[in-house]
């Protein structure tokens, strides 16, 4: 997923970038991620956590990520019970910070919707939308493993946005 300083609250400038994925294994409750920070040397990226908070809401760290400066990072962390519900709920965000933004240069709401073992299926479908918008998306995964991560853009009167996408591996 695309982490961005529009999605920043209050919205931020960088030079900075940030892409991470992540994935949830619903049977041992780890969730396992991959950070890249572009554009920034490590000294200049100062932490990178998962935060508790919705879409446009900043919330407290709840796991760290990187306490340090780098350019990638990748690690599991065991999720509680807690962490679990709020996972499943959309209610945690990826937040990258650096020198010039404590606050945070990049960020990103993880979503996870339900999906049976093996094949993704949509959380919700829309009627027409009215004027037209457009979108574009990818889904990739591995039927074997039951992991499967997409990304979905739309863009139209309303107003631009990326979500990540995340299935889950259940038995």
């Amino acid at each position: 997923m695309q982490l961005s300083g529009a999605n920043e609250v209050p919205p931020v400038t960088s030079p900075g970038s940030a892409f991470a994925r992540f994935t949830f294994d619903d049977d041992t409750n780890v969730l396992t991620f991959a950070l890249t920070v572009s554009g920034l040397s490590p000294n200049l990226v100062t932490a990178a956590h998962i935060h508790r908070g919705e879409a446009g809401v900043n919330g407290p760290i709840v796991h760290t990520l990187s306490a340090t400066g780098f350019t990638q990072v990748a690690g599991s962390i065991t999720l509680s019970a807690e962490d679990e519900a709020d996972l499943k709920a959309g209610r945690f965000y990826a937040n990258v910070h650096s020198t010039d933004n404590p606050g945070g240069f990049a960020r990103g709401q993880l979503i996870l919707p339900s999906a049976a073992a093996g094949s993704p299926t949509p959380t919700r479908t829309a009627g027409a939308v009215s004027p037209p918008s457009t979108g574009d998306g990818g889904l990739a995964g591995d039927r074997d493993a039951g992991v499967w991560a997409g990304l979905v853009a739309v863009a139209g009167a309303f107003f631009g946005s990326g979500v990540l996408l995340l299935a889950r591996r259940r038995a």
